[in-house]
């Protein structure tokens, strides 16, 4: 039991360090966008790829879908795309509701309360963020250097996919002997806590995991 509330604590200490870090919606932006009644369908990838990430600045979730489906369907024709990988990334943990966790205030009371916990879950499409993961490994695997919230996100959605989207599933993830997914999502959620741990974040993991 002890060894799940340690994942549960890294899973929301995560949380909690990108809304610091992230603010209220800064994790995906890239400019404004002027251009919402161009068709994405005409698009080459380098211009997909401008046109999503100013999609990704309006909310527009109608446009999302779109962008992200005409995505989706270019990165079979080039599937190692490390750009179309990180735009789909983008867009699916936009769409799963991740971001809405930066809406919640203090996460970190939660931390002792699984069914609270799930309830936070519940706001995410689980099968969406765990596209999402897939499409940042994809990335990764290409030589699209991740930044901290990216890797977080990502081992967020490949450990919710392994324990099927439900805290109460923790205690079938040994430590000891993870699965390759429970073992690789570790890895991502300490690559990007590792990210944020410099002297100004330092603190902060450190005072969290002495109160746990």
């Amino acid at each position: 039991m002890k060894q799940q509330k340690c994942i549960i604590y890294s899973i929301f200490l995560s949380i909690i360090l990108i809304v610091v870090l992230g603010g209220c919606q800064d994790l995906f932006t890239t400019g404004l966008f002027n251009a919402l009644q161009t068709n994405p369908e005409n698009m080459s990838a380098d211009q997909l790829v401008t046109y999503g990430n100013d999609v990704l600045t309006t909310g527009d979730e109608e446009k999302m879908e779109e962008v992200y489906e005409v995505v989706e369907d270019t990165l079979e024709e080039d599937p190692d795309d490390p750009e179309l990988n990180y735009l789909a990334a983008n867009l699916a943990a936009e769409l799963s509701g991740f971001n809405d966790l930066l809406d919640i205030g203090n996460l970190s009371s939660y931390a002792d309360d699984n069914d609270a916990l799930n309830e936070i879950i519940d706001i995410i499409d689980t099968d969406i963020l765990a596209e999402a993961a897939e499409y940042y490994q994809e990335a990764d695997n290409n030589g699209y250097e991740l930044n901290a919230q990216d890797n977080i996100c990502c081992g967020i959605g490949l450990l919710l996919d392994s324990i099927g989207g439900d805290l109460d599933n923790l205690d079938t993830v040994d430590i000891d002997n993870p699965t390759p997914e429970q073992e690789e999502a570790i890895e991502f959620i300490e690559a990007g806590i590792e990210l944020l741990s410099s002297e100004e974040f330092g603190g902060l993991i450190e005072s969290f995991f002495a109160s746990s």
